[in-house]
């Protein structure tokens, strides 16, 4: 049941954006890292509102991309592609100690198609 509650949906989405949020800014400072030892001899240009509003497209970027690959597994039509585990009925006992991929998978094609 609480697999496919909203509240495990809502907890993964966060956790998600979460991650991408961080594996992007990591990106982005390392390549802005990269781009400062490359031009270290230049002198420093001063900050002014075209680079603020450089970096201000950069996080927004971050954040929007980052929401929708959270969001991306909660659309309908790509539920069969984003399968987090398969809950079957406790009654049913048809995989139960099957722990071979070659026995199940048969069985999981005539039932799927």
């Amino acid at each position: 049941d609480w697999l496919l509650s909203s509240e495990c949906a809502a907890f993964g989405v966060l956790s998600t954006i979460g991650s991408q949020i961080s594996l992007f800014a990591m990106t982005i400072l390392s390549i802005v890292r990269f781009r400062s030892i490359q031009g270290s001899i230049r002198v420093p240009k001063p900050v002014n509102s075209a680079k603020i509003l450089q970096i201000i497209l950069i996080v927004l970027a971050i954040i929007v991309s980052s929401a929708t690959i959270s969001l991306l597994p909660l659309v309908p039509s790509f539920e069969d592609y984003f399968v987090n585990g398969i809950k079957y009925p406790d009654e049913l006992k048809l995989f139960v100690g099957t722990t071979k991929k070659q026995i199940i998978q048969p069985v999981l094609e005539a039932y799927y198609g």
